[in-house]
């Protein structure tokens, strides 16, 4: 029969060993968290450009509103002619395989 004496010196054990590790993991999930981040607003940007393609900055900025320059790059959005709307599902997949590594 297991003590109340034994249950604890167990969990004193795995409270010790959570804790050494416990740097390492909330390390990998900022850095996570930061490539989900930064992939969803890529794949966001490259939405958009497929939208506005061909659209003068003035017209966007009217049409979309002034919220969005401050998400995103407008230099790197804008001034595209053509964009095709598959870039966003190569830029899922881009992302993804990053954070499977």
């Amino acid at each position: 029969m297991t003590t109340i004496t034994t249950w604890n010196k167990r969990l004193k054990k795995v409270y010790r060993e959570v804790k050494e590790i416990e740097p390492l993991l909330t390390a990998a999930i900022k850095k996570y968290e930061s490539m989900y981040s930064h992939g969803v607003k890529k794949i966001m940007q490259a939405n958009l450009k497929e939208i506005m393609a061909g659209v003068p900055k003035e017209e966007a900025v009217k049409f979309l509103g002034p919220k969005l320059l401050e998400v995103f790059e407008w230099d790197n959005v804008l001034p595209v002619e053509k964009y095709s709307k598959f870039n966003a599902l190569i830029w899922a997949k881009r992302i993804q395989r990053e954070l499977d590594q």
